[in-house]
């Protein structure tokens, strides 16, 4: 082998070390995936929560007929 093949292959197996090291593992990305899916659905329900309390609330200053409350 020459020098610049075990140079090359040094400088590769560096190269997956550090790779490893700075990159999410397996289970940290799922933790991640996670929390991102609860967040998704918390603020989905929210938002559905907030649209139907708007849609079955009448609207408070008109009275039956539409017109203002107040004389």
């Amino acid at each position: 082998m020459s020098d610049f093949e075990k140079h090359r292959t040094q400088t590769d197996a560096q190269r997956a070390v550090l790779r490893r090291r700075t990159g999410a593992t397996v289970a940290e990305q799922a933790i991640v995936r996670h929390l991102g899916i609860e967040l998704y659905k918390e603020r989905h329900q929210a938002g559905h929560t907030k649209d139907d309390a708007e849609k079955s609330e009448p609207p408070a200053a008109e009275g039956p007929s539409g017109d203002s409350a107040d004389p």
